[in-house]
This record gives C-alpha cells, structure tokens and sequence, in this order.
C-alpha cells in the first residue's frame, strides 16, 4: 500500500503537469497488494477511517497490479469498493493491470475507473518524485 496526498481534478488526474494547487486536502491510497489480508485490515480499514474522521475532503482508491485481480475474484471486497463509491471516494484501476489478468470488465461492472496505465504511471511518478519516498525508480516498468 502506498499513501500519498496530492491533487487532482474531479476527472482524478492533473489538468497539467504544471498545475499549481493545494494538495493539503486529498488522498491517494495506492493499493497494489494481492493479499486479501492487507486489503482488509490495512488499505480498506485505512480509507473509510479517513473518511469517517473526514481527515481529507477527497479520497482516492487506485488498485493496481495483483490487487486488480483479488478485486474481480472476492465478492466482499468487491462490496467495500461498492460502499467506498457510496461516501463518495473515487475508485480507480489500472488499465494494463486490468488487461494482464483479464479482469478490466469486471472492474468496470464493479464500478471502478479503469484508466490508461500510462496516465496513471505518469501521475503516480510525478507524485512520489515529489515525495520522500526511496525507489521511485521501480515505477519505470513497460
């Protein structure tokens, strides 16, 4: 799981890669784990405290990698992705993650975004080149 904070139009994505804006008051959780354990008790639990302590005025969910595929396989996570777009968190999905397991129809009929992996890889490089995070490099995949 990786938390970063950083804005983005209500579309989920900078208008520019120049765009000056306040990052102060959203959330990203980036879920990439395809662990059921962690999605529980770590990623989900981690949103809706977020969202019930309303410690951000925007929450994002993006699934990524082998998340995307214990997504479209367990009906109760499904059902908390579900109750996350009712409390008004954006959900997202890794296109080319998606397409890899064969799961982008599913994702959509659980209502996620599912985006262009370049887009996604763009923002998500961006966001942690700002960030203190140690190996950013290991986003560079193609």
């Amino acid at each position: 799981m990786t938390i970063s904070s950083f804005a983005n139009n209500p579309q989920g994505a900078p208008k520019t890669d120049t765009e000056e804006v306040d990052n102060s008051s959203k959330l990203v959780v980036v879920c990439s784990s395809g662990d059921r354990d962690v999605a529980l008790d770590m990623v989900f639990m981690y949103i809706f405290a977020a969202k019930k302590y309303d410690c951000w005025e925007e929450i994002t969910f993006l699934s990524r990698e082998p998340s995307a595929k214990l997504l479209s396989e367990d009906n109760e996570l499904q059902d908390y992705v579900k109750e996350m777009q009712n409390v008004d968190i954006v959900t997202l999905a890794c296109k080319a993650c998606a397409d890899s397991y064969g799961v982008y129809d599913k994702l959509e009929d659980i209502g996620l975004n599912v985006r262009c992996r370049t887009g996604i890889n763009q923002i998500y490089q961006r966001r942690l080149a700002r960030s203190n995070f140690l190996m950013p490099q290991l986003l560079n995949f193609k």
